[in-house]
C-alpha cells in the first residue's frame, strides 16, 4: 500500500470511527450510574505513579463523598491506533483522560471533549494559572476544552561545571544571546593535534523526526527570528500553511551550523551523552536533574548546573518565547456527570494538589501560588526554570501536530545529510505538509457527506 493511501486509509478509519460518537453512550464504562450508596463513579485514565494515584482518590472522597473516582492507566491497543478514539467509537470513553496538550487540541477538534471554560466558576478555577498555558486548550469554537495540569515548563541548559571550569569559563560568562552561547559551545569544544574531537561543546539532537527539532530549538529560534510566537506555523483554522519559510530555514541553518559550521556538537545522533561527563552543556527539562544525580546513570554527579535558554537576540523577537510541554486533562462529551468530572478537575488544579504534584511526580505545577511557595522555589533546578528574565512559554500549533512534526521537522535532517539547503528542504516540506492536510480536509468532508 502507497504511503499516502495507507495516511488517507487511517484518517477515515478515524474520522467514521468518531461520526459514530454522536450515536454512542457511555456504555461500558461505569460513569452514569450510581452505587448503591449513592456515589457517582467519574472514571479517568491518567498517566501518574501510584502514590499520587492513591492521594488524589483519597482527596476526592475526602472533599466530595459523593464522588467515587476511578483512576486507571492508559490503555495500550492491540493492533495499533489510538485509544481515545477507539473508546469514543465504542461509547467507553471515561469521564476524564490525559493527553498532551496537542493532542488534547486534536480531540476536541474532532468533537469528542466537553468545553471547560463553560462551567461558571472556570475563570476562578484557573485565576492563578498563565494565561498563555490555558489559550494553548483554547478552540475554534471559542471554548477552552483542556487544560495543562502540570509539567509545563520549556528546556533549560544544562552545563558540566567541571569541563566549564578548565575552560576558564565563570558564572559571568554564562550567556544570554544567541551569538555568545554559540561562542561559549566553541570554548567548551576540544580537538586533537589530529582533529580529531575528544569533547564537543553542546549535545544537540541530530533528527528531526518525531518534532524533536522543533521543541528542542526550533520554535526558540523561529518565534525570536519572527517576533510573533501567536502565529504559528499554521491557520487558525489549521487548513492552511502559513510558515514564515525565510524564517524556518534561518533556524534550521543556525542549529546545523553548529553541527557542520561551527564542529560544535556531534554529528552523529546522541542520546543524553551529557551524563557520561564527556559533552559541556544539553538541552532538556527538569526531569533530567533526576537522572544527572542518579550514580547508576551519571558520571556528573554533583558537578552539573544549569541556565535558562539565553534571549536570543534574533529578528523581530524582544523577548524568549519557549514552547509549552507538560500534561492536559480532559473530559469526555458525552460524560453523564459533567458536574462531579469538573469538580475533580478543579481539585486537580488546586493549589495543595498541585503542590503533591511536585512532590509525587516531579513534575512542575502550574499554579502561580504555588511555584512562589519556598519549599518549591528552593530549589536548585526550579529556581532556575522560574527566574527565566524576559521570557515567556507559549503553545504550539494545536491542529496537525503530528503531521507538522512528521513533515516540517525532517527538513533538518536533509540539511544535516548534505541533501538540500535550507531553503530547498523548507520549500519541499512546506509544500507536503499542505498537500496532505488538503487531502485531509477533503477526506473530512467526503465523510460527513456520507454519514
Amino acid at each position: 500500500m502507497k504511503k499516502g493511501t495507507l495516511s488517507k486509509a487511517l484518517c477515515a478509519v478515524a474520522l467514521v470511527s468518531l461520526l459514530l460518537v454522536g450515536c454512542s453512550g457511555n456504555s461500558g464504562n461505569e460513569s452514569g450510574e450510581k452505587a448503591a450508596d449513592g456515589k457517582v463513579t467519574i472514571n479517568y485514565w491518567g498517566s501518574m505513579t501510584p502514590e499520587f494515584t492513591d492521594y488524589l482518590v483519597k482527596k476526592v472522597e475526602e472533599t466530595y463523598p459523593d464522588i467515587n473516582l476511578k483512576i486507571s492507566a492508559i490503555p495500550g491497543v492491540t493492533g495499533g491506533g489510538d485509544p481515545f478514539i477507539n473508546a469514543a467509537a465504542a461509547g467507553t470513553l471515561p469521564d476524564l483522560f490525559n493527553s498532551n496538550p496537542t493532542g488534547g487540541s486534536t480531540y476536541s477538534d474532532m468533537g469528542i471533549t466537553n468545553p471547560l471554560s463553560t462551567f461558571s466558576d472556570f475563570k476562578e478555577a484557573v485565576a492563578n494559572v498563565d494565561p498563555n498555558l490555558i489559550e494553548t486548550g483554547r478552540m475554534g469554537d471559542g471554548e477552552v476544552h483542556n487544560l495543562i495540569t502540570y509539567g509545563a515548563t520549556p528546556v533549560m541548559v544544562y552545563y558540566n561545571t567541571k569541563l566549564w571550569q578548565e575552560a576558564g569559563l565563570t558564572k559571568a560568562d554564562i550567556p544570554t544571546t544567541w551569538t555568545k552561547f554559540v561562542e561559549v559551545a566553541k570554548k567548551l569544544t576540544k580537538s586533537t593535534a589530529g582533529g580529531k574531537t575528544d569533547q564537543y561543546g553542546l549535545e544537540l539532537i541530530t533528527d528531526g523526526r518525531g518534532g524533536g527539532f522543533n521543541f528542542q530549538l526550533g520554535y526558540a529560534l523561529y518565534w525570536s527570528i519572527t517576533g510573533n510566537p501567536n502565529a504559528g506555523f499554521l491557520s487558525k483554522d489549521g487548513k492552511q500553511v502559513i510558515l514564515d519559510k525565510q524564517a524556518y530555514a534561518k533556524t534550521i541553518g543556525l542549529v546545523s551550523d553548529l553541527i557542520l559550521k561551527e564542529k560544535t556538537s556531534p554529528p552523529e545522533r546522541t542520546q543524553d551523552i551529557f551524563p557520561t561527563g564527556t559533552i559541556g552543556m544539553a538541552l532538556n527539562g527538569p526531569g533530567f536533574a533526576t537522572v544527572l544525580e542518579d550514580p547508576d546513570k551519571s558520571k556528573v554527579v554533583g558537578q552539573w548546573d544549569l541556565f535558562p535558554l539565553p534571549t536570543l537576540g534574533l529578528g523581530k523577537g524582544t523577548s524568549n518565547a519557549l514552547p509549552v510541554g507538560g500534561r492536559t486533562i480532559m473530559m469526555s462529551r458525552n460524560t453523564k456527570h459533567p458536574e462531579e468530572a469538573w469538580k475533580v478537575i478543579k481539585i486537580l488544579m488546586s493549589d495543595e494538589v498541585q503542590m503533591q504534584v511536585y512532590k509525587d511526580l516531579g513534575e512542575f505545577p502550574v499554579s502561580k501560588t504555588v511555584q512562589a511557595d519556598p519549599e518549591f522555589a528552593s530549589d536548585k533546578v526550579v529556581s532556575a526554570f522560574l527566574n527565566q528574565d524576559n521570557t515567556q512559554v507559549n503553545g504550539r500549533d494545536p491542529f496537525y501536530y503530528s503531521l507538522i512534526s512528521d513533515n516540517l521537522s525532517p527538513a533538518y535532517n536533509e540539511v544535516l545529510a548534505g541533501k538540500a539547503k535550507p531553503e530547498q528542504a523548507v520549500d519541499a516540506a512546506v509544500t507536503k505538509l499542505q498537500q496532505l492536510i488538503d487531502e485531509d480536509q477533503k477526506s473530512r468532508e467526503v465523510l460527513l457527506n456520507n454519514k
